[in-house]
């Protein structure tokens, strides 16, 4: 499935080491100036109270939770410039954090009983896939299959939901595994422990999971999956620092950029460009620098003008868009939704956060209280959807 957003630690050494050194580029991209972004600003509107987006397909439909008048929190979803309420499974509370090509929508409700479950919402039908552990997001695909993380006595699985049938996706070693990323063909990532009791980065794939090992240190973690298996995510090479990987078929050691020793992924496209951070050590997050490795290659993204430490990507489109955002602080203090693309930064407008992007270059996250829409003006398929809804 092509993922928009995609992206973590987790056991002992394995043979899983890079035979090829990386390359890290120490610059960003040249600073160009700066044109006119070339977005449409779209406030999605809300429930009630505050509202933010977290997923869009291809066709512009957009997801995500807000807060309804009565005090509420509820999934909706927005398409042709109408948000909808998705109510609940039975309780007061929901949230959505996915949605295909059909328009098939999953997240997490309260039931009647206050249990939290996973859903599937489908032509206006919320449909109840079972207990929830509370952790992590519900993943869909374009086949309608359902990944999320639900408890089990003495612990918490992976669950594949199938048409119905649900599939226990078990564990590494222990009582536990997290499911972080689902493709198309149905193949699952995330972290489970050894026996041991280390966390190590997995890949389930018809009906096996598989422990990808780590770059030397105790442990790791997948995040993200392309459509093809190859996986990312980050390990340790010593028992203190991190590196983003990319494993396919081996472990390869992303590195970090100049002069930091710590990295981890956070998302990867169809054309294998791994997005993620990059920071001096693994506990300084807030500090770090995005990154994208592509071919090889290890480099920064472009920084705004004044530098700002708190900034961080979201997501990639199979165009090598990326969306994100930063915090800052001069001359006033604000967050700042951000697209790259190429050696362009464009800044999307204060009080904004960017969560997602689609193919087409469409950006979802939230403006001023609001979920919003930034929707890509040079795009012939934007242009398309735009002309189809007037």
């Amino acid at each position: 499935m092509r993922r928009f957003v995609l992206v973590l630690v987790a056991g002992q050494l394995v043979g899983c080491r890079d035979a090829v050194q990386p390359t890290v580029s120490t610059e960003p991209a040249a600073a160009d100036p700066v044109p006119s972004a070339p977005y449409t600003f779209v406030d999605l509107g809300s429930l009630g109270g505050y509202t933010e987006a977290a997923a869009i397909n291809d066709a512009g439909q957009v997801v995500g939770w807000g807060w309804t008048a009565s005090g509420t929190q509820h999934a909706f979803f927005w398409d042709a410039g109408v948000m909808r309420d998705l109510g609940t499974l039975g309780g007061d509370f929901s949230v959505a954090n996915g949605v295909n090509a059909r328009g098939q929508v999953v997240g997490r409700s309260s039931t009647a009983s206050g249990e939290v479950h996973a859903f599937r919402w489908t032509d206006g039908t919320m449909e109840d896939i079972g207990p929830n552990l509370g952790v992590g997001t519900v993943l869909i695909n374009e086949e309608g299959q359902v990944v999320w993380t639900a408890p089990v006595p003495a612990g918490a699985h992976a669950m594949l939901w199938d048409a119905g049938n649900v599939v226990d996706l078990g564990a590494i070693g222990g009582a536990y595994s997290f499911a972080r990323a689902l493709n198309d063909r149905g193949e699952v990532v995330g972290s489970s422990p050894t026996a041991e009791g280390f966390n190590h980065a997995f890949l389930w794939s018809n009906g096996v999971m598989r422990d990808l090992g780590t770059l030397g240190g105790s442990s790791s973690g997948a995040v993200a999956i392309a459509a093809h298996g190859q996986v990312t995510g980050l390990a340790y090479y010593t028992d203190h620092e991190t590196h983003a990987f990319l494993w396919d078929g081996q472990m390869t050691d992303l590195g970090a950029l100049h002069d930091f020793a710590a990295s981890w992924a956070v998302a990867i496209n169809e054309r294998s460009e791994v997005i993620g951070q990059s920071s001096r050590n693994a506990d300084n997050p807030e500090q770090s620098r995005p990154f994208v490795w592509r071919r090889g290659v290890l480099s920064a993204l472009r920084e705004p003008d004044p530098y700002a430490p708190y900034l961080r990507v979201n997501a990639v489109n199979d165009r090598g868009q990326v969306a994100g955002e930063y915090g800052r602080y001069f001359p006033s203090s604000a967050q700042v939704a951000v697209v790259w693309e190429g050696s362009m930064m464009w800044e999307l407008g204060e009080a904004s956060k960017a969560t997602a992007i689609n193919q087409n270059g469409d950006v979802v996250g939230g403006a001023n209280g609001h979920a919003a829409l930034w929707r890509r003006t040079d795009s012939k398929a934007t242009a398309s959807l735009v002309a189809a809804s007037r």
